[in-house]
């Protein structure tokens, strides 16, 4: 347990060493024309040690009130009885998420152990999709992506949505091969992260349709402005529908209720956001960026169309209390489709300048919202 960390600095100390390595890649990056850094095959060394370091800083953090989660997860811990516990693979419940909880109290008898093994499979899901969609340069894609507004709430707080989003994100890794392997593999990553936080049903069906029905971004941009005017003109009409039809408990309860108590005060506030909604315009102006250069990378359209489609379901939900829990069913994407493009598509003359100046006004927006919230 990471005693001799004070547990009010936690989090500003992880804060501050990622930025730094952020604003030196960026400086790094910003220092020549062309290409060159970008297209030169960088080691796997530094982010792989960036990515163990980053497992135990969280995994090993204090257990405290201060992440709330934790400390309710800690309950459900000293209140499971592994040997006498039926573990039953249940679509109607997170049975996957039990069996990882179940499974650690066998192994080791010390809730520490569970939060380490859930950063593990939160950090590790998400390295192993850098090294397998953007094997070029895994330590900028890394940077994006441990540095991304959101990442370290879900590795910390929001634990079990969390670990849904990041083996969906690796399901998608998967499914972007189009491959049988692919396909199988892929589908086995969606069902865990489905038993992890059911509400992953949605990036999944935004990922099939992305497949196979709306393959091009220009359409699935053109439902995603469709879905900003019917929120900005039917926004309340559309939530008590939601709220009336049980799609899922506590998307139900969010959707029904307009005023609830929060220690959270950025996400607890109501009415339409266009701060997080000119946020969330980011990867779509990239998407559509790169559709207007004319550049066809099949993946790239795969992991963009999901981002949109999903963002699309998060604008009609955009004014309930507590935004960021839908809206981080399409931000969990955020990061990769900034990071593919930047890496992966040559659209700007200057890229290499191009990709340093993204990266340093993706990592001071997270910086600047840690000390606005």
């Amino acid at each position: 347990m990471l005693d001799l960390v004070p547990i009010h600095y936690y989090k500003i100390i992880l804060y501050g060493t990622l930025f730094t390595f952020c604003l030196f890649t960026s400086l790094y990056y910003q220092s020549g024309p062309g290409c060159e850094k970008l297209m030169r095959k960088g080691t796997i060394i530094l982010p792989f040690f960036l990515a163990i370091v980053l497992v135990f800083y969280i995994g090993l953090r204090e257990c405290s009130w201060y992440f709330w989660d934790m400390m309710l997860y800690r309950h459900l811990w000293n209140f499971i009885d592994a040997s006498t516990y039926d573990i039953q693979f249940d679509l109607r419940s997170e049975w996957f998420f039990m069996t990882i909880i179940v499974l650690c109290k066998i192994a080791v008898n010390d809730a520490q152990f569970f939060f380490v093994i859930a950063a593990l499979i939160y950090v590790g899901c998400h390295f192993w999709v850098c090294k397998r969609l953007l094997w070029e340069n895994v330590w900028l894609a890394v940077l994006f992506v441990f540095f991304s507004f959101q990442f370290y709430a879900y590795a910390t707080n929001g634990i079990r949505n969390g670990l849904g989003a990041a083996i969906m994100l690796l399901a998608i890794s998967f499914f972007s091969k189009r491959n049988t392997m692919g396909y199988i593999v892929g589908f086995i990553l969606f069902v865990l992260a489905f038993g992890c936080h059911r509400s992953i049903i949605l990036p999944m069906m935004a990922l099939m349709i992305s497949m196979f029905i709306i393959k091009d971004i220009k359409y699935s941009v053109v439902i995603w402005l469709i879905c900003i005017l019917v929120s900005l003109f039917g926004g309340n009409s559309f939530l008590n529908f939601l709220s009336g039809i049980g799609f899922d408990e506590r998307m139900a309860s969010y959707a029904g209720s307009m005023e609830r108590e929060s220690t959270m005060a950025m996400f607890s506030h109501t009415g339409f956001r266009w701060d997080f909604l000119l946020y969330s315009a980011m990867p779509v102006w990239i998407a559509w960026y790169v559709r207007y250069k004319g550049v066809f990378d099949r993946t790239f359209y795969l992991i963009a169309n999901t981002y949109i489609l999903t963002n699309s379901f998060w604008v009609l939900l955009i004014r309930v209390s507590y935004t960021n829990r839908f809206a981080y069913l399409s931000w969990f994407l955020y990061a990769l489709v900034i990071a593919y493009a930047v890496i992966r598509i040559p659209i700007w003359k200057n890229q290499d300048r191009v990709a340093g100046l993204i990266l340093l006004a993706h990592s001071s927006f997270t910086i600047l919202m840690y000390f606005w919230g």
